[in-house]
């Protein structure tokens, strides 16, 4: 996601807050794997509710990306600046939990093992930062997807023509090294979809009052998919490849179209009363760093083999502990001096 230190318009207050929320849904639908009894009868509507957050994170890093003037930087520093805020922290919070990990499965190191997990961002302890992966190669490519609008509604077709990829596939199995690589069909319509929202930002703030009209639909999308169990559609380069054949819509994604743009609407409308949320300020502060490390705290559940779940209580409970203990670490770890360089903040 983009670092809003570097904003030089307006403060988006509402950016902010939505950042807070997002990484809260992110950490929760991990949670509820781990927490959640898969038998009880919500399951599959707070899984529709909250899978494929990474969309809304894509989203919000192309509307950050698109506000930010990075006219000042040559491409090279652009892409120095993005490896010191991406690749940086991911080696920092990957290499010493894939010892441990190597250490307790197989005793040693595996190299050949450990280089895969390394690349890939995949791995027993942490293996949500395939996103890393992902988001870099899309930054490396982003200069010349924001030089699209520029050219005679190219951008805008682009946006359409990658949003509909979105909503026709589903992730690749994660098995290759290039998995998050693979998934850029998948998600790049909707960091596109940010960017033309903070494009046409004069056209949809006059709508902020009409927020709960896409939020309501994508909410109504989750239930439909939840009650009726609809079929997901095939892997990202297998559903492209058989195009033709005909196309199973994807439902989390469609869902996450009306929601991602029903919760702009709805922080600019709360960020023009209250600009400043305390609680979720410090959850965007602190998005990354959690996103980066909020997987490892399941660390005691896979060692000592619990597998224990329950209701919707246990569930919010679990969901605390994986928000709050991975934000105290890193509020620790951002007063060891230098150590806040590597974090991810």
């Amino acid at each position: 996601m983009e670092d809003v230190r570097f904003l030089n318009q307006d403060k988006l207050d509402y950016m902010t807050q939505y950042r807070g929320i997002t990484i809260l849904c992110i950490v929760m639908v991990h949670s509820l794997y781990r927490f959640l009894d898969s038998s009880v009868w919500y399951f599959d509507y707070l899984y529709q509710l909250l899978g494929e957050s990474t969309c809304i994170f894509c989203f919000i890093s192309g509307f950050l990306f698109y506000h930010i003037d990075y006219s000042k930087y040559s491409y090279c520093e652009f892409v120095i600046k993005k490896a010191k805020r991406l690749l940086l922290p991911y080696f920092c919070w990957t290499l010493p939990f894939l010892v441990l990990e190597h250490i307790f499965r197989f005793g040693e190191i595996d190299i050949k093992w450990f280089l895969w997990s390394l690349v890939s961002g995949m791995s027993l302890f942490n293996g949500a930062l395939w996103y890393i992966q992902l988001i870099f190669t899309i930054f490396l490519i982003a200069p010349l997807l924001k030089s699209l609008f520029k050219k005679n509604y190219i951008g805008e077709i682009i946006t359409v023509i990658t949003l509909t990829a979105a909503l026709i596939t589903g992730r690749d199995i994660p098995v290759k090294f290039y998995y998050g690589i693979a998934t850029i069909p998948h998600l790049i319509g909707f960091f596109m979809f940010g960017m033309l929202c903070c494009r046409y930002k004069d056209f949809w703030v006059k709508l902020n009052r009409f927020w709960l009209i896409p939020l309501s639909i994508g909410v109504f999308l989750c239930a439909i998919q939840g009650y009726f169990h609809l079929p997901a559609p095939e892997t990202t380069l297998k559903a492209l490849k058989n195009i033709t054949h005909g196309v199973t819509l994807n439902w989390l994604t469609l869902n996450k179209v009306f929601i991602s743009f029903g919760l702009l609407l709805l922080f600019y409308k709360i960020s023009s009363k209250k600009p400043q949320i305390s609680a979720l300020n410090v959850l965007a502060k602190y998005s990354f760093p959690i996103y980066f490390c909020h997987l490892l705290f399941f660390i005691p559940w896979i060692i000592c083999g619990w597998d224990s779940k329950g209701g919707f209580i246990f569930f919010f409970a679990g969901s605390l502990y994986m928000v709050i203990g991975p934000l105290l670490t890193c509020y620790l770890l951002n007063k060891v001096k230098y150590v806040n360089k590597v974090i991810g903040l």
